[in-house]
């Protein structure tokens, strides 16, 4: 998978635009390892190791989301969340 294309899935998950989106690899204690900088290269470039985590940040939101005052948003406590299987956290 290209750069390009991960920021592109992210845009659906995190509500940040896919141009604006930085990526960073931290390891299993959370430290930071490097920026992912270079759209065109493959995720397996970069120094990723399972257990890794890519830190998404991100400044520009996708335009409408979350704005609307009439929509109820369906909300978990941390512990609800947690206990849940096959989230984006886990």
């Amino acid at each position: 998978t290209k750069i390009f294309d991960l920021k592109n899935k992210l845009e659906i998950i995190t509500g940040y635009l896919a141009n604006d989106i930085k990526l960073r690899v931290l390891n299993k204690d959370k430290k930071f390892i490097c920026d992912i900088e270079d759209d065109e290269k493959m995720l397996g470039y970069y120094p990723i190791e399972d257990g890794y985590f890519l830190e998404v940040l991100g400044s520009k939101p996708i335009a409408g989301v979350g704005d609307d005052p009439n929509i109820k948003k369906y909300e978990l406590t941390e512990e609800e969340y947690a206990k849940r299987k096959n989230t984006v956290k886990e």
